[in-house]
C-alpha cells in the first residue's frame, strides 16, 4: 500500500508512515494487517468519518479539510465508536494519544510528501 509522510510546516513530524486508503476496500485491507505503533497511522481520502469496529485500540482521528489544515481533532476514540466531521475532506488515524504527542491542534495545515518515510 502507498505511504505519505504528514508533517506540519516548520517539519515536525506528525505521522512518520501514514498508509494511504482511496477505497473501503483498501481501507479495510490496511486496517487487518497493520500495527498501532507510534509513527504509523492511516490516511482515508475522502472521508468525513472513522469508525472502530473491529479494532482491538483506541485511536485519535485527526479531520482535514481539502487543503490538509486541522478542522477537528477527537482523541481516544474506543473500540466500536464512530467520530465524524462534516467539514472534513480526509481522516487521519493515529495511535490513541499520538496526535497530542505531536502536536496535532485546530487550524494545523499539515504537508505531504507521497515518497513516504526518508
Amino acid at each position: 500500500m502507498p505511504t505519505v509522510r504528514l508533517a506540519a510546516p516548520n517539519g515536525a513530524v506528525i505521522c512518520e508512515r501514514c498508509e494511504l486508503a482511496l477505497t473501503t476496500i483498501s481501507k479495510f485491507r490496511i486496517l487487518r494487517t497493520r500495527g498501532d505503533e507510534n509513527g504509523s497511522g492511516l490516511l482515508t481520502k475522502p472521508a468525513t468519518w472513522a469508525h472502530t469496529l473491529f479494532r482491538k485500540n483506541a485511536v485519535d482521528v485527526v479531520f482535514l479539510d481539502r487543503n490538509l489544515r486541522v478542522v477537528k481533532v477527537t482523541a481516544h476514540v474506543a473500540p466500536w465508536r464512530i467520530a465524524a466531521c462534516r467539514q472534513a475532506s480526509a481522516v487521519v488515524e493515529l495511535p490513541a494519544g499520538e496526535a497530542g504527542r505531536r502536536g496535532v491542534r485546530l487550524g494545523l495545515r499539515l504537508v505531504s510528501n507521497p515518497n513516504g518515510p526518508s
